[in-house]
């Protein structure tokens, strides 16, 4: 008997073959192909490419011997990308083009409160005008939204108009205990509701040799000759905590030889170097323009008190301005708090 043959299709044809589906490997190329243009976009971005520069800054390495040179507002912006680095200023830097970005609200503040600035920046004498923030709604807006440990900031001018809701300032919307801010100078507006300060709405660093107000820069190093425009006064407004240098200075704060001129506006709690001191130290500080507040106002401090185990001082401070609402008999501080236990508060 012989084996029963099977036949496929037609006497002599093939089996019909099944058409290949491409389209999953053409989708496969194209999404490795993005994927590797978005890990160079990064790299590029983080500067961790060998011979690659972050963004598009002038130049150096990112090290404090060799600081990425910074000469645009967009070079600024960026410093977000890598907040541990140490930068430089090369030449004035106007950021006047980014006021209408971000539908109207400006240049964003550098970093958050849960990822600031640790890094380094030496403005070099030079100055960034025009620096544009219109965010009311938005806390911790200033340059900086977070100086955290081991940020310094130093030797910069700045010329500001920024608006925001609480914690907000000129340079810094928070400093972190460890961070430093010298050899600053801050004109402009800062407007805020809770805790704003010419250059921190609440400081916990150290805050030393600083203007606000009028410019100094003609000693700096660095920089050219300041216009007209940006020797303006300051003009730092809020509702409480409000003070020239610093909203809220607590946790071992420290500011140091300070000079605030122009006008401090609040309601409760304001003073011309700090609306509330809280376990800080305040030594050296001029007061020549006008503090203004209905309760707790002082040339320096609108409410001083002990704090987190610390005493709270203010030492060699003169105000020389026009006060308003001031209790009579206390030119300098405008409330002390009961201290903590085994604590005190002075003033020298």
């Amino acid at each position: 008997m012989k084996p029963e043959r099977i036949r496929i299709g037609r006497r002599g044809s093939p089996p019909p073959r099944t058409k290949r589906a491409r389209w999953p490997f053409r989708f496969t190329l194209i999404l490795l192909g993005c994927i590797g243009i978005t890990v160079s976009l990064f790299i590029a971005y983080r500067g961790e490419a060998p011979g690659q520069l972050p963004w598009n800054v002038a130049g150096g390495a990112g090290t404090e011997s060799n600081p990425y040179r910074i000469e645009t507002c967009a070079q600024l912006q960026n410093l977000s990308f890598a907040p541990e680095a140490a930068y430089a200023l090369a030449r004035d830097i106007d950021c006047a083009d980014h006021a209408s970005l971000n539908a109207g609200r400006g240049f964003t503040p550098i970093g958050t409160t849960r990822d600031g600035f640790t890094g380094t920046l030496d403005g070099k004498g030079f100055a960034i005008r025009n620096l544009v923030m219109d965010r009311p709604s938005e806390d911790a807006v200033a340059l900086f939204s977070l100086l955290g440990s081991g940020a310094s900031v130093s030797r910069l001018v700045l010329h500001v108009s920024v608006t925001g809701r609480d914690s907000v300032g000129g340079l810094a919307g928070w400093m972190d205990d460890g961070a430093l801010v010298s050899d600053l100078t801050v004109t402009g507006r800062v407007k805020g509701r809770l805790s704003v300060g010419g250059v921190a709405g609440v400081n916990r660093g150290i805050i030393r040799s600083v203007t606000v107000g009028q410019d100094r820069r003609g000693s700096a190093t660095g920089g050219t000759t300041v216009p007209p425009s940006l020797s303006s006064d300051v003009a730092v407004t809020g509702i409480r905590g409000v003070g020239g240098i610093a909203g809220i200075a607590d946790d071992g704060g420290r500011i140091e030889h300070t000079t605030v001129s122009g006008t401090v506006t609040g309601e409760e709690d304001v003073g011309g170097v700090a609306g509330v001191g809280r376990g800080v130290l305040i030594d050296g500080c001029t007061v020549t323009g006008t503090v203004r507040g209905t309760r707790n106002t002082g040339g320096a401090v609108g409410w001083l008190m002990g704090g987190a185990g610390r005493a709270s001082s203010v030492v060699d401070c003169r105000f020389a301005g026009t006060e308003e609402g001031m209790e009579s008999g206390r030119p300098l501080i405008g409330k002390r708090g009961i201290p903590e236990p085994n604590n005190r508060d002075s003033q020298q």
